[in-house]
């Protein structure tokens, strides 16, 4: 038996070779039935990020290519540029309408905020102001996606939802971070005062939470 850390045996997690949470999806034959041991762990390890990123997808883009021949020859397709296939599958944000008014228009608001609360046209003219780098972080920060689909965000399933922030913290709104749930293109706002507050702690969250969870 494997020795992990504290001591733990490998064995005591129960693994099988499954994907986890998905015990129907085996990652080799007979997977169901076999478990994961000191002596095939690299196996697993090997196996899991292939069936899971590789294997799982391949039958859906065999029929997105199938699908697509039918339209026009795949040949066709060298003469688009990445960039202008990027348009036709997701929103342009040069494009895109983020204006104060058409974002209070998109954004539903709740739990302490109306699109009429004074922090909710802070939050709209603040996103309005910001370079289209900062609005691709803005957007992977909430959604998960640095580029909104095509129709902006009133095309987000589920719809973009902000709430007001309860802190426990003693800390000053000031001082506090927005926070997500990206799963739900959720965004917890704390009820900053000042358009100058609310750039430069929405900045830091944007950047600071980054590919991480820190602020979830």
């Amino acid at each position: 038996a494997g020795l992990g850390v504290g001591g733990a045996r490998l064995e005591d997690l129960s693994l099988t070779f499954t994907v986890p949470g998905y015990d129907g999806v085996e990652l080799c034959p007979g997977g169901g039935d076999k478990e994961v041991l000191i002596d095939n762990v690299d196996e697993y390890v090997e196996l899991l990020p292939r069936v899971v990123l590789s294997d799982s997808v391949l039958p859906a883009l065999r029929a997105m290519r199938e699908g697509l021949s039918k339209v026009l020859p795949l040949s066709s397709l060298c003469v688009i540029c990445p960039e202008e296939l990027q348009t036709m599958f997701a929103s342009d944000e040069s494009l895109s309408d983020w204006s104060p008014t058409a974002l209070l228009q998109a954004f539903k608001f709740e739990h302490g905020y109306t699109s009429s609360s004074p922090v909710a046209r802070l939050l709209a003219n603040v996103l309005s102001s910001l370079p289209i780098q900062s609005k691709r972080k803005f957007v992977s920060f909430c959604t998960g996606c640095p580029r909104l689909p095509v129709g902006g965000f009133r095309a987000l399933k589920p719809g973009f939802t902000v709430v007001k922030k309860e802190e426990s913290t003693k800390a000053p709104v000031e001082l506090q971070l927005p926070s997500v749930m990206t799963c739900a293109n959720y965004l917890k706002l704390p009820e900053y005062k000042s358009e100058e507050v609310l750039r430069e702690r929405l900045l830091v969250a944007i950047s600071e939470g980054e590919g991480s969870f820190h602020l979830s």
